[in-house]
């Protein structure tokens, strides 16, 4: 998803993240299985969701520098090759 280099993100480490699951509110084990995962995992927690045909998954960062994408040398070179 958003590879982080981590040489820069393990020495900022005060960038915040935020991640959930949205499952059917109406699906049982979907909701379990959810609920095993925040227990796992504190940072994704779980929202039922009226949508009944889908699983939504967000994670995102929250105030990290551009200089900890992985592939930012990537974007430079195609930047200046243009």
């Amino acid at each position: 998803m958003f590879p982080v280099n981590p040489s820069v993100s393990d020495r900022l480490g005060g960038y915040g993240k935020i991640a959930f699951i949205s499952v059917p509110d109406q699906c049982d084990p979907l909701q379990k299985a959810a609920d095993s995962q925040f227990r796992l995992d504190k940072l994704h927690q779980t929202k039922p969701s009226g949508l009944q045909d889908r699983i939504y998954i967000m994670s995102s960062y929250c105030g990290m520098p551009l200089s900890a994408y992985e592939l930012l040398t990537d974007l430079e070179e195609e930047y200046f090759t243009r």
